[in-house]
């Protein structure tokens, strides 16, 4: 993901919320098709109707991953990881202003 972001974005550059945009966008785009070809076939099979059942259930599921993930599950993860990290991202914080 971050290959595919900083093709588009620089870090520093630009602003953290079009990053932050980017990288849900291009996880929800990649992951949503994998995982709803992966439970059509789980519950369907590989059956004829298995193409048609998978794009209803790709437009159906995709705009509400990509809203839980822009609104839900990004933030919260971040959070946890910022708490988690806390000690490292201060040191990081304080070793590349003593850089500049």
């Amino acid at each position: 993901m971050k290959r595919l972001v900083s093709r588009l974005f620089t870090p520093g550059e630009d602003k953290p919320i079009f990053i932050i945009l980017a990288t849900a966008g291009f996880t929800v785009s990649m992951m949503a098709p994998m995982m709803t070809l992966y439970v059509s076939i789980y519950h369907m099979g590989l059956t004829p109707g298995l193409l048609d059942h998978w794009l209803t259930k790709l437009i159906q599921n995709f705009p509400f991953a990509l809203f839980a993930q822009i609104f839900y599950a990004g933030p919260l993860v971040r959070l946890i990881f910022r708490t988690l990290f806390r000690k490292q991202l201060a040191t990081q914080k304080h070793t590349s202003a003593l850089a500049a």
